[in-house]
């Protein structure tokens, strides 16, 4: 800008020398040359053909123009019209400058992708259901949860789940225990299948032999109870003493205790108070079972692997000696729900049930006054994993003994049922 306005100035300095040839600018003081001349160049390049100059008061019109073309030097022309275009492609590089700046600044607007609806899971049998929402069922949270998708799905809809998985019997409502059927422990307590020396267990059960049926492990799992591997914690007995208790009523109301007083009676269930006096009973009968037997220690644990992580689809509550437990025992830690859980959350419910008849709410306490035993708390699962760490080196030694043929104890190598 100021090298136009330089030359400018030049120009008008030359065409004030030539006086003679510019009538229109001859009494014009310098100053006023200038000024005459800055505004004859503007339309000059504007191609203005009339120019009002103002002198001593008065407005003349003057055609510069051609004057002006005629005195300027090309050369010099050339460089004000060039310097011109300049600003103005300046002046335009500006202005789109400007424009993207704005458009960056301006908040843009994002649009969130639609959100679909999620569906909602679907599982073909109770059983899958229960699996998959409650992975852990080992509390009292667990088991209500467990319980509640038992009465959300329908109790008859479980009927049905026994029915086809071939449990039970559609006609008369009771569990298989023809020998080709898969409920082991039907079968034991119904003599269909036999396990040897066991009488003194059933007479340790005393007067509730004739409700209940002691049952025990593989012989080769009672001894692997300590063995670690992958072959063996699935199945081993999960202490050095451990044994299940059964019931001799076969009704299917009664094969896992997540259902107890959900049978309708039209179906031949009993109300939720007598199915309470039944947990009630198996927890009696399992203490006096391990005070009677001898050899047991005062810890006992009783335990329940609710439907959903059972593998079978028939009773059968674990009694545990806790005074010497097995890398088993913590294997199925997530599924060893204390019995004591589930009498209380019948109890619950019982009461409530009672009153809503208005009845009085007497309902037994866990255990009899001869046979009541505490339930000690189980250990940490802390400190079966640290029993599983400490026993690895020899886990290793009894892997390498199998591989070798196990000599000195070969029935290592059978494979039993899994009970569990």
């Amino acid at each position: 800008m100021c090298v136009a306005i330089l030359s400018i100035q030049t120009l008008a300095v030359r065409i004030e020398d030539d006086d003679e040839d510019q009538g229109a600018i001859q009494d014009a003081s310098q100053k006023s040359n200038v000024d005459a001349l800055l505004n004859v160049s503007f339309h000059a390049v504007f191609n203005t053909s009339n120019v009002s100059v103002a002198k001593d008061g008065e407005v003349q019109n003057a055609s510069m123009t051609s004057s002006f073309l005629q005195t300027a030097d090309p050369m010099m022309m050339g460089l004000v019209v060039f310097c011109l275009v300049f600003l103005a492609l300046q002046g335009v590089m500006i202005w789109m400058a400007h424009s993207v700046i704005s458009q960056q600044s301006r908040p843009v607007e994002v649009q969130a992708p639609a959100v679909q609806p999620q569906q909602p899971k679907t599982y073909s049998t109770c059983k899958e259901h229960i699996k998959a929402e409650v992975p852990v069922l080992n509390d009292a949270v667990a088991f209500r949860r467990a319980r509640q998708i038992v009465k959300d799905r329908g109790i008859m809809n479980l009927r049905e789940d026994l029915i086809k998985a071939g449990s039970m019997d559609r006609k008369t409502g009771l569990l298989k225990t023809d020998p080709v059927c898969n409920n082991v422990f039907a079968k034991i307590a119904a003599g269909t299948m036999k396990q040897p020396k066991m009488e003194n267990d059933q007479e340790a059960l005393g007067p509730y032999k004739a409700k209940f049926y002691l049952c025990a492990n593989g012989r080769q799992d009672d001894e692997n109870w300590s063995t670690i591997g992958a072959d063996y914690l699935p199945r081993a007995s999960m202490s050095r003493r451990h044994r299940f208790i059964t019931v001799k009523d076969f009704h299917w109301q009664w094969f896992n205790p997540l259902i107890y007083g959900l049978v309708p009676a039209s179906d031949g269930g009993v109300s939720i108070d007598n199915a309470l006096a039944t947990a009630i009973e198996i927890k009696e009968a399992a203490i006096h079972y391990a005070k009677n037997m001898g050899g047991w220690s005062e810890k006992v644990g009783v335990f329940a692997h609710l439907f959903g992580h059972c593998g079978l689809n028939c009773l059968y509550i674990h009694v545990v000696d806790l005074s010497e437990l097995g890398p088993s025992f913590g294997f199925h830690f997530n599924k060893n729900c204390p019995f004591d859980i589930v009498i209380d959350i019948l109890r619950e419910e019982a009461q409530t049930y009672l009153a809503a008849k208005g009845l009085p709410e007497e309902i037994k306490e866990k255990g009899s006054s001869e046979d009541e035993q505490d339930e000690p708390d189980a250990p940490p699962k802390e400190a079966y994993q640290d029993r599983l760490m400490a026993e690895t080196a020899k886990a290793k030694g009894a892997e390498t003994a199998k591989a070798k043929g196990n000599k000195k104890r070969p029935d290592l190598n059978v494979k039993s049922t899994n009970y569990f």
